[in-house]
């Protein structure tokens, strides 16, 4: 008579169970404290940051040039068309910045920077996240600006950011891990997170199954 074997699968699932408990509560609590997730999609920050990289950002009350910040073109800004400010980094005269500020424009464009917990929908201007480093700080009174500029670009963004639509600065840069936070916005992704697991899963216990049946023939 065949001695049953006992089952160690709860022992064993622990440590995952454990690691995954952990990494949830890590992301929740920098979530809270302002820390945000953003998937590099575009190559405009290389070789510093290349495509599919995953970067951290940290809020902070101000960002100085060099700096690499994420931002959303969802508050106003202006462009050097529209108006001339004063900058800090240029000491040569000054004038106001010409007010009301332009309203943002619609972006139909490739994204250079995508929060993993929003829409892939790049068309929205209140969905485009931009990565790029700080070249100068701008300022009219107490409005604060920021020019910036992508490593892999030969010009500087024809837009000047507000320092209120900065998400933060980059804190962290993972190379390749933002592939992995892509998935569940696609449906191959879907497919490879949800039904695969699921999949093997039934198939596992299917064998167990057809294992059991053998062994009482």
């Amino acid at each position: 008579m065949k001695e049953k074997k006992n089952n160690h699968y709860p022992t064993q699932l622990m440590p995952i169970f454990t690691l995954t408990s952990i990494i949830i509560t890590l992301i929740g609590y920098g979530y809270l404290n302002g820390y945000r997730l953003f998937v590099i999609a575009s190559g405009s920050m290389e070789p510093s940051l290349s495509v599919g990289t995953l970067v951290v950002t940290v809020p902070r009350s101000r960002y100085y040039p060099r700096q690499v910040i994420t931002y959303y073109k969802t508050v106003p800004y202006i462009s050097d068309q529209e108006s001339t400010i004063k900058s800090y980094s240029n000491s040569n005269g000054s004038s106001l910045i010409q007010k009301p500020y332009s309203k943002p424009r619609n972006i139909a464009k490739a994204y250079s920077a995508r929060d993993i917990f929003k829409s892939p929908d790049v068309t929205n201007a209140q969905q485009y996240a931009v990565t790029h480093r700080i070249i100068s700080s701008l300022a009219d009174g107490e409005e604060l600006f920021y020019r910036t500029q992508g490593d892999a670009n030969p010009y500087p963004d024809t837009e000047l950011v507000h320092h209120n639509s900065v998400v933060g600065k980059v804190w962290l840069a993972i190379p390749l891990l933002g592939y992995l936070f892509l998935l569940p916005h696609y449906r191959i992704g879907f497919y490879f997170i949800v039904l695969l697991p699921t999949m093997l899963l039934i198939m596992s216990h299917l064998i167990k199954i057809f294992k059991l049946l053998i062994s009482f023939k």
